[in-house]
């Protein structure tokens, strides 16, 4: 089987916990026998095609006006270049095939569906819904609507995204499937290391809720340590200012080591769909103190984390305190997390169902 994935923001500064999950569903795909797997970026890097634009990079990388403005076009593109190439196509960008569909099976993974997420970003603030607004919602809807009649299988992180395609967007129920995010609990698993600081990682933006975290970082009694690719000089001299160590360049299958030194991992988001930093936190054996947005039904109360109500963040504070105090809480609540990663979300029965979903979609052809 010849698989196409494109995964256009990998390798760029927007690449995140998306990018990377297809990116390890890449890896893995690639060590089937019988399988051969293009990867198409705009970078070109790391052994992937690049994809070619007239676009500047900026505009590229642009949330939600890539999708407006610049997807359709590139999508046209490449549509002749997969023509006759490929046996399937794997995407989690489907804007890019609302205008024309390759003629061969496409397979659309969506961790987000932009207009759902616009929907609910229109609710987080004046400014927001003055981007986000009627008619800003309606064209992600119709562009959206439109690219998943052309999909074979589309596959979503929960029943919340399902739902919404089904009432919303009107796509038929027996294309979709739904299939949690995984994590390699090879790579992150627990290991007897001294625990030094508090962690976080991801983009130190508004809606990751890094403002909270530099409030707060006062008032917690351990260093914290943040890994990311996107902060701003204004965001990062003021989290410096208050002690916060920041980190750039850690490739993604080094920071393994970064959570199994970690006491707990802080995820104070305003709006998540399924991260993928908490499931390698769990995954490391370490407790999770999250906003409900950021713990995404992962994290459990007192179970194998904490979860505040984001108009009281000071709860941030107060609960990773409670595991500084006491730190049998680091391995009884991270057990707990661990189990959880191991019967639910494994690597292994992901891929075997997704292989599953594209065996059905090439059947279709």
């Amino acid at each position: 089987m010849r698989i196409a994935v494109i995964n256009e923001l990998y390798g760029t500064k927007r690449q995140g916990g998306e990018q990377e999950a297809i990116h390890e569903l890449t890896i893995r795909l690639r060590e089937e026998s019988r399988t051969y797997v293009d990867v198409f970026t705009y970078c070109g890097v790391r052994d992937t095609k690049k994809i070619k634009s007239a676009w500047p990079m900026y505009f590229r990388l642009l949330p939600f006006f890539r999708e407006l403005f610049v997807m359709p076009g590139i999508g046209k593109s490449l549509t002749a270049q997969l023509a006759g190439n490929y046996d399937i196509v794997i995407t989690s960008s489907p804007i890019l095939f609302y205008r024309s569909a390759p003629e061969i099976p496409l397979v659309f993974v969506c961790h987000a569906i932009r207009s759902q997420k616009a929907e609910k970003l229109s609710q987080q603030s004046i400014i927001y819904k003055l981007l986000f607004n009627y008619y800003v919602r309606k064209r992600l809807r119709d562009l959206e609507a439109k690219a998943f009649v052309g999909a074979k299988k589309i596959v979503v992180l929960h029943k919340r995204a399902k739902d919404y395609l089904v009432e919303k967007l009107l796509v038929s129920e027996e294309k979709i499937a739904i299939l949690p995010n995984a994590v390699d609990a090879d790579l992150f698993r627990p290991q007897l290391k001294k625990k030094d600081y508090v962690l976080f990682v991801g983009r130190a933006t508004f809606m990751k809720g890094f403002d909270r975290l530099t409030v707060l970082a006062p008032k917690i009694k351990a260093p914290i340590v943040v890994v990311t690719k996107i902060i701003s000089s204004k965001t990062r001299k003021a989290a410096e200012t208050v002690g916060i160590e920041i980190r750039n360049d850690i490739p993604h299958d080094q920071i393994n080591t970064l959570y199994n030194q970690a006491i707990c991992f802080v995820l104070p988001s305003r709006d998540e769909e399924m991260p993928l930093t908490v499931l390698e936190a769990m995954s490391s054996g370490l407790p999770v103190v999250a906003t409900e947005e950021g713990g995404a039904g992962l994290i459990k109360h007192n179970e194998n984390g904490y979860l505040f109500k984001g108009d009281s963040p000071d709860e941030l504070a107060k609960y990773v305190n409670r595991i500084i105090d006491n730190p049998n809480l680091i391995t009884k609540l991270g057990q707990k997390g661990r189990s959880e990663v191991i019967q639910k979300h494994s690597r292994g029965a992901y891929m075997s169902s997704l292989k599953k979903i594209l065996l059905i979609a090439t059947s279709q052809r």
